[in-house]
């Protein structure tokens, strides 16, 4: 049973979707209940055919359109997507084995909730010190925002944030309401000389939640 599609918006980063689409071989989840569904943005660098070459343990779709821009390839992608639940990836992040896996869990509490969270940036050593300041500025930023407490604001009233567990480094952002808001990812993400790539060692995270 198709239980979560994935959906991949991608522009000239070929080998960075590559790793992407690696990573989500490796989910928790059986590969029978997700699809992924790439949508090349008219790229010319050989996106296209890198991603239908690209033998995976899941179903695996490729579509392609004209240079169009990241939010019309992501409606693209959520239009052609088969579960209820789409997952909404960048190509150049990298999926924590159980991505998918938390993600149902954290939907079984409700048809309409929103689970959000951190990607934090790793950066190698190599890094020069503008990159390794902004990693670490914007990473404190997502410690703060991981603190247990409440959020509120006019829309979300009654919004409230869990904690993180102690191992959280990674997370989420998705909906279960296919017509409206972002979805999920479980990631880690490498800046190294300013190249921004997924990590070959994703960590994975506990969601925050918020009812819609």
């Amino acid at each position: 049973m198709l239980r979560v599609s994935v959906v991949i918006p991608t522009f000239r980063r070929k080998e960075a979707l590559l790793r992407a689409l690696r990573s989500l071989g490796s989910q928790s989840i059986d590969p029978a209940e997700y699809e992924v569904v790439v949508v090349v943005d008219g790229s010319d660098d050989g996106t296209l055919e890198a991603a239908e070459s690209s033998a995976q343990p899941y179903a695996l779709r490729v579509l392609w359109q004209g240079n169009r821009g990241r939010a019309a390839a992501c409606n693209t992608g959520v239009a052609a997507a088969e579960a209820e639940l789409v997952v909404l990836l960048d190509d150049d992040m990298e999926a924590s084995p159980r991505l998918l896996e938390e993600h149902l869990k954290a939907h079984m509490a409700g048809p309409r909730l929103a689970v959000m969270g951190a990607a934090p940036i790793v950066v190698s050593s190599s890094a020069p010190p503008p990159t390794a300041y902004i990693a670490r500025k914007f990473n404190r930023h997502l410690e703060h925002l991981a603190r247990a407490g409440d959020l509120r604001d006019r829309d979300h009233s009654d919004t409230t944030v869990p904690a993180f567990s102690a191992s959280a480094r990674a997370s989420t952002c998705s909906a279960a309401a296919r017509s409206s808001t972002a979805r999920p990812s479980d990631l880690k993400t490498v800046i190294s000389s300013g190249e921004r790539r997924p990590s070959p060692a994703p960590i994975s995270s506990s969601p925050i939640s918020a009812r819609m």
